[in-house]
């Protein structure tokens, strides 16, 4: 869940910072490849630490697990939302960088 706060903290840190200043574009990429290496290996590994009653196998008194849909929605939408400000911040680029005055060219 802290993952989810900060993929949509980074859209909204993006939309105060119109300038762009402080926010490196390789930041989001490495947090979203970061986050989808995360989701898959945990879409893996997870379900393989309950036996077949969705008992945790170590220790076993911890707790039960018959439905992962939680785990499986953030897995999907933390990406998709880092994708997301990928995507605005690289508009917002192109649009700074229209803006910018143009240098003429001397002859």
């Amino acid at each position: 869940m802290i993952n989810f706060a900060m993929s949509v903290l980074f859209i909204n840190l993006l939309f105060s910072r119109p300038d762009l200043r402080g926010l490196p574009a390789g930041a989001g990429w490495m947090k979203m490849i970061g986050t989808a290496a995360g989701a898959v290996f945990c879409y893996l590994w997870w379900p393989t630490q309950f036996d077949a009653n969705g008992v945790l196998i170590r220790p076993p008194y911890v707790m039960r697990a018959t439905d992962f849909r939680f785990l499986y929605f953030m897995f999907l939408t933390i990406p998709v939302i880092d994708c997301l400000y990928i995507y605005l911040y690289h508009q917002q680029r192109k649009a700074l960088v229209a803006a910018a005055p143009k240098e003429p060219v001397s002859t």
